[in-house]
Parts: structure tokens; C-alpha cells; sequence
């Protein structure tokens, strides 16, 4: 009798020494921002389970892979490996740990189907890390990589915590939607309590990067705030009434915590006319802003603002569709402690669309916009804030030189 083997076979392949060189300074991640024609990780999570060691889960959909039928063969295969580098940063060349991972799968070819799965890495006590995962796609053989810092110089970090849903299934964003409730594993299993404060904000969009002054948001002190049981390491089933910003610490001293935000139940999707009118304030003046948010039919106030801009129908709805569509992808790549479109980054993407060129440093990351041919590039630097919420906060270094661009800029959307 033939030996059965599960559906998905998956082999791990670990090493200990790589010579391979830290590179990821150098390359070009504008593809993180959409791109379809790289094979990428879905989604990704560390969880810091000790001083030593941290697991990291990966999600990624296998009708993204490219299916191949071998010779003498009836079934089509899809081949995938990812490897990882860790290193102390971005700037460091001192390799920590690696490994590889290769992925086989025959039995779902054409199918629609998300594979989540972890491994161990070595950590070092104390000290925060850059994780590059490299994601290939061994039948087509293109890839990307994707950095992660994992941050270790504290026990209280977000990644000390695992958000998991009603199914036990690992949630990957820092979003929960509609009336889902949510269990939260504790690195810490002796812990008794997790302290919880919760803070209902509306916060508002960026201003323009020509601005002098930037966005400040205030957001303390709590509006509620309150502990939950913990037994196990595990905390029972959690349930978010109210938008807003949950922050969970483990001490209720630390500064340092982890977040689950809960926006409007559609999250990052954005289908209902009055959702839709606030990311129109990038391209209003105050006047016409004023307007469209008084209005009391909010659909025909969109539709007519772009019937203006766009002159004839085809044209405004193919902006509208595209603006719009903007705003949703910004929900989903830089969502932080707020919404994505209302973050510096959300708002560059939304105006100026996709960067021809993303570098990350320590720190910092570099947005570049030119063409083939252009002696002149527009380039827009992003500093990471120390933020109690979110690693993902990043601030747009503000210039008055950015004035003519953007405005010429948000006249593509209106002529």
C-alpha cells in the first residue's frame, strides 16, 4: 500500500552560517506597494517567545504561485522557498541567524487558498533585529524580499503579544472588523492580567508636505480603562464595541504595549458615500471641502466634484475609481495608529500614486518618483516616530519645495 502524504508538504531546510552579505539597504522596495508581478508573503507575525528565541508566521496565497506540470506527470505542482537573513539593522552586515524553507503543494492548483506557517529564528537578548524574508517562486523564479524588524529591547513590545480569532486562526493585520472577538497570547504564562486602555479618537487627515507645521495628534489620556484575565498565557475571548484604539500592556507602567485598532466594519474597503468624502480633503480647497462635508446627500456631492474635475462622465469615473482605489491600497500598506490614507505616507500615495523607488534605512524610508528619461526626481524622505502603538508610524520631512509639485499634482486629478 502507497504511503499517503498530507496535502501540503513542506520541508524545512535550516543552516546555521550564511555568506551571504545584509543587501537589503540596496534594493528597490517599491513592490511592497503593489506589485502582482512578484510572488509575496502575504502577511507576516513575530512572536517573541523568550530572550533567545522568536517565531515567525507567514501567510501567503498559492494561486499567486506559478503551476507546472513535470513530464510524465498528470498533476500540476507549485514550488516556493523562503529563506531569512537576520541581522542586528538595516546597516549591519553581522549575520545572526538564517535559514530556508521549501514549499510543494499539487492539490490546489487554481485554487483561491491561504497557507499560513511558522519557524523558529535566534534572537539576541536586548536587542532589536532586521528579519528579510526572501519569498521565491521556484517555477517562475522571481521573488521579493521583505524586511521585518523584530524588537527585543524590551518585554513589553507588541510582539511579545499573538492576536488569535474565534477559530484559534492567527490574525495578520493590526485591524479587527464587524463584532469578531479575539483571544491574546502572552509570551509571559505566568501573567495574570493584561491592562487595557482603550482611546476613542477620530484623528485628522495629513497636511500637505509643503506645510510648516505637519500633524500633531493628541492622544492621551484614555477615554476607559480596564484589565483582562489572563490563565495560561491565553486571555478569553475579547470583544471591541466601540471604534477607536485598544492598547494592551502587560504592565501598566510600560509605554510600551500592543495594539488592535477597530475602525468602521468594512475596513480598509471603503464602499458608503459619507466614508468617502474626507479623503476628497487632499484635493478640495477649504471652500469646496466646506461644501461636500454639509452636504446632505454626500453621494451626489462626490459625484459631482468629480463630474467637475473629470469634464465628461468617462473620464470622472475613471478617476474616481482610481482615486479611490488609492485610498483603499494606503489602508492596507500603511495603516499605523490610524487610518492609512490619513498618514504622511497614505497621503503621498493617494496623490502622487506608487514611488518608482522605495529604499529603507534604520529609521528611515525614501520614497522616489521619476520617469525614464527625467534628469530631475521628486524624492520624499519618511522618519520613523517613537510611537507607544504602532513601529509603523512615519512622519514626511516637510519641505516648502514640495509646494509646486503637489499642486501640480492634484491638478492631474482635476483637469
Amino acid at each position: 500500500m502507497k504511503k499517503r502524504y498530507p496535502l501540503l508538504l513542506l520541508i524545512i531546510l535550516l543552516f546555521a552560517e550564511c555568506k551571504t552579505g545584509n543587501e537589503i539597504r540596496i534594493i528597490n522596495l517599491a513592490y511592497l506597494y503593489k506589485d502582482d508581478t512578484k510572488p509575496m508573503i502575504a502577511g507576516s507575525r513575530v512572536f517573541i517567545e523568550n530572550d533567545s528565541t522568536a517565531k515567525v508566521f507567514v501567510t501567503y496565497n498559492l494561486a499567486k504561485l506559478v503551476y507546472q506540470r513535470p513530464v510524465g506527470k498528470s498533476a500540476f505542482f507549485a514550488k516556493a522557498r523562503l529563506s531569512y537573513q537576520i541581522f542586528n539593522n538595516y546597516e549591519s552586515n553581522k549575520l545572526i541567524d538564517s535559514g530556508s524553507l521549501l514549499v510543494n503543494d499539487s492539490v490546489n492548483y487554481r485554487k483561491e487558498k491561504f497557507v499560513v506557517f511558522d519557524f523558529p529564528v535566534k534572537i539576541q537578548q536586548g536587542s532589536n533585529h532586521l528579519l528579510n524574508l526572501n519569498f521565491t517562486d521556484l517555477n517562475s523564479e522571481r521573488g521579493s524580499s521583505t524586511p521585518i524588524e523584530i524588537r527585543n529591547n524590551s518585554a513589553f513590545s507588541a510582539q511579545h503579544f499573538l492576536p488569535l480569532d474565534s477559530t484559534g486562526t492567527l490574525i495578520f493585520q493590526s485591524w479587527i472588523r464587524g463584532k469578531a472577538n479575539v483571544q491574546i497570547q502572552c509570551a509571559n504564562a505566568s501573567q495574570g492580567k493584561l491592562y487595557v486602555s482603550y482611546y476613542k479618537r477620530s484623528f485628522p487627515p495629513a497636511l500637505p508636505p509643503f506645510s510648516s507645521t505637519g500633524t500633531s495628534d493628541d492622544i492621551f489620556p484614555p477615554d476607559r480603562f480596564y484589565t483582562i484575565d489572563i490563565v495560561d498565557g491565553m486571555t478569553g475571548p475579547i470583544s471591541f464595541s466601540g471604534k477607536g484604539i485598544y492598547f494592551f500592556r502587560n504592565d501598566s507602567t510600560a509605554n510600551e504595549g500592543f495594539t488592535l485598532l477597530k475602525f468602521d466594519d468594512e475596513y480598509p474597503e471603503m464602499s458608503r458615500p459619507e466614508q468617502m468624502v474626507f479623503p476628497l480633503r487632499y484635493l478640495c480647497s477649504n471652500t469646496e471641502f466646506e461644501k461636500i462635508t454639509r452636504s446632505k446627500n454626500p453621494e451626489w456631492a462626490i459625484n459631482d466634484f468629480w463630474y467637475e474635475a473629470g469634464g465628461i462622465d468617462e473620464r470622472a469615473t475613471e478617476l474616481q475609481k482610481e482615486y479611490f482605489n488609492r485610498i483603499v491600497e494606503a489602508n492596507r500598506y500603511f495603516t499605523s495608529y490610524k487610518e492609512g490614507w490619513k498618514t504622511d505616507r497614505g497621503m503621498i500615495y493617494a496623490v502622487f500614486g506608487k514611488p518608482t523607488i522605495v529604499y529603507r534605512r534604520t529609521g528611515l524610508e525614501t520614497w522616489i518618483y521619476s520617469r525614464q528619461g527625467d534628469r530631475v526626481s521628486l524624492n520624499f524622505d519618511f522618519y520613523q516616530v517613537e510611537n507607544p502603538f504602532t513601529n509603523t508610524d512615519y512622519k514626511l520631512k516637510r519641505l516648502p519645495e514640495y509646494k509646486t509639485p503637489w499642486f501640480l499634482a492634484v491638478d492631474y486629478w482635476r483637469h
